[in-house]
């Protein structure tokens, strides 16, 4: 089962919110159909109101888009004996009550979301997953718009219109998404295992761990590192024909509507034109990167954000008389690449590179940059 963990306070728009940007893949990989919603909060005045509303914004769900119905059941609206979490007494009752829901919950998979509630609550739940979260997929933070936000707190809310209210519980694509928040989980036998993304908050944590991070903590480490790297090389316009003045890593494009992140995003702005160029890295760890190919997966992630960079931006650029360039790359250490890989690359005009490394990447990350960047041109064949 798929279950949506959620911090209650008086802004209903957050569980709703969240379980639309799950359901619809907004600020995730992909999209999520939940089971069931869970939610925790206080005993503080009119929490009860607000979980009433939540329950019909679901039953009006299921009945106008004939979605499957979305478990929202009085067993589901958890609260602490408390009106605020701000003393030893009610902190206690809440770490106890999420441990509780963590592990009632352990062997499903879970989301937890911590925009709402008190900031302590977000604290507090963030200290319980690395103990006690082992089924818990994502921890994520939601941005709502700062008027939908502010139409959705306890001051505003009932004092809106219906037709306003219903925008507030159920936002749409542009103006709500999630926001992934890294975390350690501790392992049995005492290994950090690293759920979420590599960001730059975490780079100095993870380089003084490096040894207890299990292995794919590891991997996603060095892919974040060949991220910045490939960044740094084309921001030093080392590469021939290079035309862009602007090179960021690990990216989500403000004006996306979909906040799909960018391995590396550079953007060269013009009179006539705005150029975009989106690059997808694949680092193989294997001794022999040859050993596996670029497949069409990597090819498949770049013409997908391409096309949410076409459906979002064309017609604003166009509309200011300019024309929009994309232009799309996938860069790996492997100089090999699968038949369809090739085929679906030259179809649609993605450019493949081989990154050259030194020999010993894998010690400090800082020591080193990469060699070389070579378009390749054919399949090598392994």
């Amino acid at each position: 089962m798929k279950v949506l963990i959620s911090l209650l306070g008086l802004a209903p728009g957050v569980v709703t919110g969240a379980y639309y940007a799950l359901y619809n893949g907004w600020g995730v990989e992909k999209p999520v159909r939940v089971n069931k919603v869970v939610t925790l909060g206080t005993s503080e005045m009119g929490v009860t109101r607000f979980e009433e509303e939540i329950a019909r914004e679901f039953t009006r769900w299921h009945r106008e888009k004939g979605k499957s119905p979305v478990q929202y059941d009085k067993t589901c609206r958890l609260r602490i004996n408390a009106e605020d979490v701000n003393d030893e007494k009610s902190i206690s009752q809440f770490q106890a009550q999420l441990i509780e829901l963590l592990q009632t919950y352990q062997d499903d998979e879970v989301y937890l979301v911590v925009a709402g509630g008190r900031k302590s609550m977000a604290a507090l739940a963030a200290t319980a997953v690395q103990v006690y979260g082992r089924s818990v997929k994502g921890m994520y933070h939601l941005y709502i718009d700062k008027d939908l936000e502010e139409d959705g707190s306890s001051s505003r809310f009932w004092l809106i219109d219906s037709q306003r209210r219903q925008l507030v519980m159920r936002p749409p694509a542009n103006r709500c998404w999630l926001v992934q928040i890294p975390f350690f989980f501790i392992q049995e036998n005492g290994e950090l295992e690293l759920r979420g993304e590599v960001n730059e908050n975490l780079v100095e944590a993870i380089e003084n761990r490096l040894e207890r991070l299990d292995e794919k903590g590891r991997e996603k480490y060095w892919d974040y590192v060949f991220e910045a790297k490939v960044a740094e090389y084309l921001r030093d316009k080392r590469y021939k024909g290079y035309e862009y003045d602007k090179v960021y890593f690990n990216y989500k494009h403000p004006r996306l509507l979909r906040k799909l992140e960018i391995d590396v995003y550079a953007e060269f702005s013009h009179e006539r034109f705005e150029k975009c160029l989106v690059v997808e890295c694949k680092l193989r760890h294997i001794d022999n990167p040859d050993d596996k190919p670029i497949d069409v997966g990597a090819v498949n992630q770049v013409i997908r954000r391409l096309k949410a960079f076409r459906d979002s931006l064309a017609a604003e650029v166009e509309a200011q008389g300019r024309e929009l360039r994309l232009e799309g790359w996938v860069v790996c250490n492997a100089g090999t690449v699968d038949p369809d890989a090739w085929q679906k690359a030259q179809e649609n005009g993605i450019k493949l590179f081989q990154a050259r490394l030194p020999g010993r990447w894998r010690g400090r990350a800082r020591d080193w940059q990469i060699v070389g960047l070579e378009e390749i041109h054919r399949p090598k064949r392994r």
